[in-house]
């Protein structure tokens, strides 16, 4: 029998939950859980095959099963995030699914109860998710926390020149000492009214351009976001490739102004920008022009584009809910608002309270 923490959740149908926690214990339900994955997600099988072979190493990963087949799956990815500038060490919770035939059994719920259980006695103060539905996860007290703004650039938009408006004093003004002659022949050189921009793909990055950029995501205007560090770039970059995506950095002349992750349909026929790290004044010119690099690089000019966008602002008629948060120590929150507004308060105005004034970015990476 393989190992794992394990314990029966079902005796009626004869269910047993294991909770998988190291490489060993993982390894002889492997091919299973990858081909549980492609099947309820439909996800490539060279970028399960990534994920199988980096995040999978580091998860803790919750599985019910009948004797030794998988019923009902749920991955707990560790997952580094800076919320107001407090580092935290969280688990994101993903991969939850259950097989089609085994469905509205109640099973799903069973995996999201014992992961809260878990991440609670960890001394997690939150957990957090991309909701595939919100209605889904509300019945366990999970929060709608994050939105994005959905821009779309059609394959037929003929591309239009923007100007480009003036930094906000929240910009970072950042400068390379040195610019790199190569910069713009490693990427894409595009001329926009009066400004030159230039696209360069994460392979071309040098160390010291890489420790730069994470200052210059480190100083945006975000309140909750991932720590935006070399590994984040090269794994977001390593997950991009598996859809013949990759990510760049943007500069306005020698000014870092954007990194952008992008990453394309099979067919090539729609790609998705699933990165935008940018001020909101450069975020659909970086994101139009990133749409023209990517038709020039695959040499395909009827690309649609999709493009979720950091919501800076709320607006319930445009944005959707990417993220869900399910609040798990009561005492964090209560710390992050005045105490007036704090009184005789459960935790879920608690958390409602403190997002008011919280801008949160956490594009998916699994």
């Amino acid at each position: 029998q393989s190992a794992g923490t394990e314990r029966n959740v079902g005796s009626v149908d004869q269910i047993k939950m294991k909770d998988l926690q190291t490489e060993a214990e993982k390894k002889p339900f492997a091919a299973a859980v990858k081909a549980l994955w492609i099947e309820m997600f439909e996800d490539k099988e060279s970028y399960v095959d990534h994920y199988m072979s980096s995040t999978w190493k580091h998860n803790r990963v919750l599985l019910l099963l009948r004797g030794e087949e998988i019923v009902s799956m749920l991955h707990l990815n560790p997952y580094t995030c800076i919320v107001q500038g407090e580092r935290l060490d969280l688990h994101y919770i993903v991969g939850v699914c259950t097989k089609k035939a085994e469905q509205g059994k109640g099973y799903m719920g069973q995996l999201v109860t014992e992961a809260l259980r878990i991440c609670k006695e960890d001394g997690e103060p939150f957990t957090h998710l991309m909701p595939a539905a919100e209605a889904i996860y509300r019945p366990y007290d999970f929060v709608s926390a994050g939105w994005c703004d959905k821009f779309v650039i059609e394959a037929e938009e003929v591309e239009e020149v923007e100007e480009v408006e003036e930094a906000a004093p929240s910009l970072p003004q950042a400068r390379w000492d040195v610019i790199v002659p190569e910069l713009g022949q490693a990427g894409s050189i595009q001329n926009v009214g009066n400004h030159t921009l230039q696209i360069c793909p994460f392979d071309r990055w040098t160390a010291g351009q890489t420790k730069q950029l994470e200052s210059f995501a480190a100083e945006l205007p975000m309140d909750m976001h991932a720590a935006w560090t070399a590994a984040y770039f090269a794994e977001t970059d390593q997950q991009m490739k598996c859809y013949d995506g990759e990510l760049v950095a943007v500069w306005d002349q020698e000014k870092p102004i954007a990194i952008a992750a992008y990453l394309c349909e099979e067919d090539q026929s729609e790609a998705e920008i699933t990165h935008v790290l940018a001020a909101k004044q450069y975020q659909k010119l970086v994101c139009r022009q990133l749409a023209e690099y990517v038709r020039k690089r695959l040499n395909k000019q009827d690309i649609r584009f999709v493009c979720d966008l950091p919501a800076y602002s709320f607006d319930a008629e445009r944005m959707h809910c990417t993220t869900m948060i399910r609040p798990l120590q009561e005492e964090w929150f209560a710390k992050r608002i005045s105490p007036a507004d704090g009184d005789c308060m459960n935790i879920q105005n608690l958390v409602k309270l403190w997002l008011q004034g919280v801008m949160i970015y956490t594009p998916e990476l699994v």
